[in-house]
């Protein structure tokens, strides 16, 4: 919509602005600077009276499948420390200014010691629901910050608590290594700490050759750390998401149609369409007497991959019956046929690559008897396949 065009309605934008860069990045909004506009209701930057304001695209990088670069959007990062855009919105909106002067961005030194901060140093309660954002800035021997960036290990010395991996947690200089996908950038990493015992807990961070920082995290309430405790917390090593290691376990992924919408050509009484893709054996669907058509059908609500199909008949009639997908332009194709081979067990497996793009799948039965009990289809979504 332009922006001239008030639509009648109150409105907003929901996607001002975007910006594809990893921390710490400049200092300006990302998509035309709405300070300059001249304002008015052909300023696409200035909303007009009629429009109560812009949100822009996005807060936080996130997880996507659409790769890191997509993911990198936000003015804040993942581990929730903010970029340099953050502060230009600060700047505008709170003292409408855009180069402060006060913003004395890091500058490459020479590595001292470590400082270690908390959001908050007492937990509310040992459960998960409660944590603190721990940060860590790399300082120069005046107690400057400066943005180099140092190999940092965050380690708990003593008391209950855990990070995303466990009883430790390391961050790397940025590279194309796995492992330095928990980054330190621009001499600054943060995690957030959480307890799920209350206790005092001691966290030392440490680099070496460099002074390390202390800092303790007091959790209330109850039980109360055992120190044998520790053994029981398990160590998560990080492992960066591969696509093809999904394709690999797709023959354990039989999921797909479990749940989704379906619909049916017709449907004895006290049978139910719904009962063949519910996870339940015992319940069945069946078409009425007479339907010509005696179709079962399945939509994936999205786009998959599909490399399974399992039908489960109510008993061992000798059913015949083709299997077809649809892919997103709705044109069928069989994939299976077994309408001249009567199928006298009661559960049918075919292992195969079917294709890609499928959103639909139906039994389509030209034997007299019509009748299903479960459905299962296995697979991957297209953006794994890829």
């Amino acid at each position: 919509m332009l922006s001239g065009q008030n639509p009648g309605v109150p409105n907003l934008v929901s996607e001002y602005g975007s910006t594809v860069t990893e921390r710490p990045g400049s200092f300006q909004p990302g998509w035309g600077n709405i300070l300059d506009a001249p304002g008015g209701n052909n300023d696409p930057w200035n909303p007009p009276t009629w429009r109560s304001g812009h949100i822009i695209w996005c807060g936080f990088d996130h997880g996507t499948v659409g790769g890191r670069p997509l993911a990198t959007m936000g003015i804040v990062d993942y581990f929730r420390i903010p970029k340099r855009q953050y502060f230009w919105y600060v700047e505008a909106y709170k003292n409408g200014k855009r180069n402060p002067e006060e913003y004395q961005w890091p500058k490459a030194g020479i590595p001292a010691k470590l400082k270690l901060e908390a959001s908050n140093t007492i937990l509310t309660a040992p459960d998960g629901t409660d944590d603190t954002q721990l940060t860590i800035t790399v300082l120069d021997k005046t107690g400057q910050h400066i943005n180099n960036n140092v190999e940092v290990e965050l380690s708990i010395v003593s008391g209950p608590g855990e990070f995303p991996t466990g009883r430790s947690i390391r961050f790397m200089p940025p590279s194309n290594d796995m492992q330095s996908d928990i980054s330190i950038r621009d001499g600054m990493a943060a995690i957030a700490f959480r307890s799920y015992h209350a206790g005092k807990t001691i966290i030392k961070a440490s680099s070496p050759q460099l002074q390390d920082a202390i800092i303790e995290i007091t959790t209330q309430g109850e039980p109360v750390w055992n120190a044998n405790d520790k053994n029981q917390i398990v160590e998560r090593h990080y492992k960066r998401y591969d696509p093809t290691e999904e394709i690999k376990q797709a023959s354990s992924m039989i999921s797909l149609a479990l749940n989704r919408p379906v619909w049916a050509s017709s449907t004895r009484q006290s049978t139910d369409p719904k009962h063949v893709n519910n996870g339940d054996l015992t319940s069945i669907w069946e078409a009425e007497a007479g339907d010509q058509e005696k179709i079962w059908s399945v939509f994936l609500e999205d786009s998959y991959c599909v490399n399974q199909v399992e039908l489960t008949f109510p008993d061992d009639k000798a059913y015949r019956y083709i299997v077809q997908i649809a892919k997103s332009d709705g044109t069928w194709q069989t994939i299976i046929d077994q309408s001249d081979k009567p199928v006298l067990d009661k559960t049918f497996k075919a292992n195969c690559d079917f294709g890609c793009d499928i959103t639909n799948v139906r039994v389509k039965f030209v034997s007299e008897c019509a009748a299903l009990s479960q459905v299962r289809i296995g697979g991957v979504s297209v953006s794994s396949c890829k």
